[in-house]
């Protein structure tokens, strides 16, 4: 490495005695990440990522927030399962930046050279906090993420007007989604995630927290969002009101669903010019 070569290392021991082995693959590499402390490790297989349970590939994974979750579907077994507890056992000893990436041979020029990548990306991610009093967080630094994902200026008194009901926080501030009281439902406020931490899966995973505590729930986004597809595959259904898309989950009273509706359309805006028109 120190002179510019990539070694090509072949997963054989040797006893003391001089006889050769075989030593499993799996085994070899776990042995080697804990010397060389790699930034990025890459598996190539023939699936190019973990499958979920209809046999997609999953684009990203935060061990943090979904480890246990996934350890606990029933699609998750056999290879797939000691492929994720060996990624688990591998990250937990390199530094938090490291990532291991699945993909197939073909891909891995992509893997390599794109901004996106392919397969499955697992990260060691972050914990994600969970809060009911703004007085538990450090609203400059929630503040700065909202302006920041949304490239707009949140209201000055948004946090000492809005009432809060939830809010999920991922521990370095880099992803979080806002509750509040609409109407009798909760109401999904505010879904903020850096632009750094987009291709990390860490959104989805903060995501997951907060729907696995909240059976229902309705929201509302802007036509052409680029988060709206991820909306549409989450939500039960989704109604145009005027500028916005008015998304929900796990409500099914159409009188429910009219007050949803018709809530989105009353709530004042939050965020006010683009933050590079602000002087």
């Amino acid at each position: 490495l120190q002179i510019g070569s990539s070694p090509v290392i072949a997963s054989l021991g040797e006893t003391a005695s001089g006889q050769i082995l075989n030593i499993n693959a799996d085994f070899a590499a776990n042995e080697l990440v804990k010397v060389v402390q790699p930034y990025k490790i890459i598996f190539l297989t023939g699936t190019g990522g973990l499958l979920d349970g209809d046999e997609r590939v999953i684009d990203s994974i935060n061990l943090s927030s979904e480890y246990e979750y996934l350890s606990s579907q029933p699609w998750l077994h056999s290879g797939m399962r000691l492929k994720i507890e060996q990624i688990k056992q591998l990250l937990d000893v390199l530094p938090l930046a490291s990532s291991v990436s699945i993909t197939r041979p073909a891909e891995l020029a992509k893997e390599l050279f794109t901004h996106k990548g392919s397969g499955t990306l697992v990260r060691r991610g972050e914990k994600v906090m969970r809060v009911d009093d703004w007085r538990q967080l450090d609203l400059p630094r929630l503040r700065s993420l909202i302006e920041s994902s949304f490239s707009r200026r949140l209201a000055p008194d948004y946090f000492e007007r809005t009432r809060l009901r939830l809010a999920y926080v991922s521990e370095n501030y880099r992803a979080a989604l806002i509750l509040v009281d609409g109407d009798g439902l909760p109401y999904l406020d505010k879904f903020a995630v850096l632009e750094e931490a987009q291709g990390e899966g860490l959104g989805r995973a903060v995501w997951h927290v907060m729907r696995s505590e909240n059976p229902g729930l309705y929201w509302r986004s802007r036509h052409g969002n680029p988060v709206n597809p991820f909306y549409f595959e989450e939500a039960d259904g989704c109604c145009k009101a005027g500028q916005w898309h008015v998304f929900w989950y796990g409500i099914a009273a159409f009188a429910d669903i009219e007050r949803c509706v018709a809530s989105c359309a009353a709530k004042p805006q939050t965020l006010s010019a683009p933050v590079e028109q602000v002087a």
